[in-house]
């Protein structure tokens, strides 16, 4: 069975811009055919030693209103060439907890074992029998996008305002991110997509930072 995988390009967009992006009805080929905006409250999680980090890869647990998430994502690979360090892809497995595993998460607490949990066990397969602590905390407001084509191929268009905080001195950063990634288009599509995103906002620029790698450094 083939791993799943994300494939997105991530931009940098100017506060200013980011009404434009919100304004959209079209981008390129793609239709805007619906959008939402959702809380997002994220805890990561990696050992003392960084194993995780060390080996480029990510667990979160999402907290939402409608519920948790656990995430385990691999070491971003480049999708391209060196002048599309932004657009990438990686293993992402994610699955929903019950709601005893989700008050099990805590930002001060380090995270209990979860029998048949994949996004742990692949984690574990990294880190050993290491203990996994909290190590940041993301809370985003994003509005996304959803692109749709005449075929029906989608995409995400995703604007994100979000407040980073590295959990072991308590310093934050306030950032704003725009992520484009595929759902059922392939990778041309979001090349397509993403050059026809910033001739229309040419305030973005291409960023091949993660969320977490803003808050920790």
């Amino acid at each position: 069975m083939t791993d799943p995988r994300e494939i997105e390009a991530k931009f940098d967009v100017q506060r200013q811009d980011r009404e434009l992006l919100l304004s959209l009805t079209a981008v390129g080929r793609f239709s805007v055919t619906e959008t939402r905006t959702a809380a997002q409250d994220d805890i990561y999680f990696d050992t003392a030693d960084a194993l995780l980090a060390q080996a480029g890869s990510t667990l979160r647990v999402r907290r939402r209103a409608k519920g948790a998430r656990m995430t385990y994502k691999g070491r971003r690979e480049p999708d391209g060439s060196s002048g599309e360090a932004h657009i990438a892809s990686r293993l992402e497995d994610e699955v929903s907890l019950d709601a005893d595993q989700a008050s099990a998460v805590a930002i001060d607490l380090p995270l209990p074992d979860m029998d048949g949990v994949s996004p742990l066990a692949r984690a574990r397969a990294v880190i050993g029998n290491g203990e996994l602590r909290p190590v940041a905390r993301l809370q985003n407001t994003r509005t996304t996008l959803l692109l749709s084509d005449e075929d029906g191929a989608t995409l995400e268009l995703a604007v994100d305002d979000c407040i980073g905080t590295r959990l072991s001195d308590g310093r934050q950063i306030v950032f704003e991110e725009v992520e484009l990634e595929t759902k059922t288009a392939d990778r041309s599509a979001l090349l397509e997509a993403s050059s026809a995103l910033r001739e229309l906002v040419p305030s973005l620029r291409p960023s091949p930072l993660t969320k977490l790698g803003r808050t920790l450094r």
